[in-house]
């Protein structure tokens, strides 16, 4: 018995660190934000307008009822780039 738990134990910590390592945890927030947005706008048929506090060259970021953004534009965060192209709301991280 004591054997068992023992073997479960070593198990249960392996299955452990393994995950953490395989769980990457680099998606960004302002990534996942603009995502959720977009699917939103797509999925409700309505305007939605993304809320950020990011150095932008305009004012504003939304997407359209079928999920493409409003007008082209950069943001800057902490650590990175985006630049949005008009369309499907698809952007470049740098």
């Amino acid at each position: 018995m004591l054997e068992m738990m023992i073997v479960l134990f070593i198990i249960s910590i392996l299955v452990s660190i393994s995950r953490l390592t395989i769980i990457p945890f680099e998606f960004d927030h302002f990534e996942n934000e603009v995502l959720t947005s977009q699917l939103k706008a797509m999925s409700h048929s309505e305007k939605v307008i993304v809320n950020h506090s990011y150095l932008s060259n305009v004012n504003g970021l939304s997407f359209n009822h079928w999920g493409n953004i409003n007008m082209a534009q950069t943001l800057k965060t902490k650590h990175d780039t985006y630049v949005f192209q008009l369309g499907a709301g698809r952007y470049d991280k740098k």
